[in-house]
């Protein structure tokens, strides 16, 4: 049997010990996971909104919204942002300018129109924008497909999914 150099040695105690540094990080993120701190997307989209199941509108009518994501969905729901109190905005740190002052977006019914009403008055010219800037305004999702028309005004819309 032939006898290993010190290289070689020092080369394969380096390989062995990077693979068990990754195994004991993977078995140290697996347990911070089964303890509940990791946090699946699905149950980060429950903490921050709230869903709302109105009747499937024909039109929807977006006014003053700042962000607006519109999902084809085969069922029709709304969802806005969960607030402890109506004044608390977790969103709102340290941002300044039009942005600073947006209240919470809501919805109302009217026949066959569904109405989501911000409170941003501005015109706004900002597509594609990145996320630490979506973080920091209130954003409404609607599930649906189907509407015979969009009405949008002084905000922005994201369609994802569909033609």
């Amino acid at each position: 049997m032939r006898r290993l150099k010190t290289s070689d040695r020092l080369l394969a105690a380096m390989v062995i010990g990077s693979v068990v540094l990754v195994c004991c990080i993977q078995l140290a993120l697996y347990a911070q996971f089964r303890r509940g701190h990791i946090v699946t997307w699905k149950q980060l989209q429950q903490r921050r909104f709230v869903q709302f199941h109105p009747r499937k509108p024909a039109v929807v009518s977006l006014t003053g919204t700042v962000w607006v994501n519109i999902f084809p969905s085969d069922s029709f729901y709304v969802e806005l942002p969960k607030t402890q109190s109506p004044v608390e905005k977790p969103w709102m740190t340290g941002q300044t300018g039009p942005e600073e002052s947006i209240p919470m977006p809501g919805f109302t019914e009217t026949a066959d129109t569904l109405l989501v009403t911000g409170g941003f008055a501005a015109t706004l010219h900002r597509p594609y924008v990145d996320l630490s800037y979506r973080n920091h305004i209130p954003v409404v999702n609607i599930y649906g497909s189907g509407f015979d028309e969009i009405r949008l005004l002084n905000g922005q819309l994201v369609l994802n999914g569909s033609p």
